[in-house]
């Protein structure tokens, strides 16, 4: 599975993080591979449950839809919080939330959920917090995407 068009289609709607330039020497070598980061213990448990609940047929099916699915959610939730449609924000971060949880995803679920309760004139201040949530939503597709797609 290639991340690549994830998130580049997540940096479109969600502004990058200030860039953090280290001195030479703090750099790794550049023949190491870069560090690979632990899988989520209650993602991996909710994904390895829900597969034996549904199938690898179904469950692959499922997979496919979440990492298809999720990149536009994200994408209009920035949207909606840039327009400062409050409305709009709050449900799309309910469905987020939910969709995360289904998946184990407890960390992007508590994010979806702390936009969902924002008072809708703190919006604006949400950019950091989306940004977040796109990063943390790639690291949850990468761990998805091993067992549910290559198993």
């Amino acid at each position: 599975f290639d991340l690549a068009p994830l998130v580049g289609a997540i940096a479109r709607w969600v502004e990058p993080a200030e860039a953090v330039v280290l001195p030479v020497a703090a750099m790794d070598p550049p023949d190491l591979e870069p560090a690979t980061p632990e899988p989520d213990a209650e993602l991996m448990e909710t994904l390895d449950h829900l597969r034996a609940s549904i199938g690898a047929e179904a469950f692959e099916q499922v997979c496919r839809s979440f990492l298809t699915t999720t990149p536009p959610l994200l994408a209009d939730l920035a949207s909606a919080v840039r327009r400062g449609s409050a409305g709009s924000a709050r449900a799309l971060a309910h469905k987020l939330k939910g969709s995360m949880a289904t998946f184990g995803a407890s960390g992007l679920a508590g994010m979806a959920d702390e936009v969902e309760r924002t008072d809708p004139a703190d919006l604006a201040g949400l950019e950091p917090l989306l940004a977040r949530m796109g990063e943390e939503f790639a690291r949850v597709a990468a761990h998805i995407s091993v067992p549910a797609l290559e198993a």
